[in-house]
């Protein structure tokens, strides 16, 4: 865990070890296993709070409580703002982006996305670190 966290910069505080699933404030987390035979255990355990979403390595997920998504929290916006969700456009490369990817207007799978994302996006851009985002910004005339 300390491993993992120094290698991508995390900060002490937002590694969580034990949580209150009814106190919980965060909407979206990660976890690392280090040995492949503990994820059926903490799939066992965590299904019930999250969905679990698989990274390209075999020990790492993504962790979203149950019943929310970041296309739930784009309805949300869109809706407060009094906009239609034909005019989103969001970017993904991870299986946590999928159902995001399918309920904007346009959806955009990076070059370096996972292949359902890539097969849900209605665009494929360059990888992330081949400025994908700005070339697709400039491929729709939105810069």
């Amino acid at each position: 865990h300390i491993q993992f966290a120094k290698k991508w910069g995390m900060k002490d505080e937002i590694c969580v070890d034990d949580f209150d699933p009814f106190k919980i404030e965060t909407y979206i987390g990660m976890i690392y296993c280090a040995h492949v035979e503990d994820i059926p255990e903490m799939k066992r355990r965590l299904s019930p709070y999250f969905e679990l979403q698989k990274h390209r390595s075999a020990h790492s997920f993504d962790l979203t409580l149950k019943n929310t998504s970041k296309a739930l929290g784009i309805e949300k916006m869109v809706e407060k703002l009094g906009r239609s969700m034909h005019d989103t456009i969001a970017f993904g490369d991870g299986n946590n982006d999928l159902e995001m990817l399918k309920s904007v207007g346009l959806g955009i799978a990076m070059g370096n996305a996972v292949e359902p994302c890539k097969k849900a996006a209605d665009y494929i851009t360059d990888a992330i670190d081949e400025h994908g985002i700005v070339n697709a910004l400039k491929h729709f005339e939105l810069i």
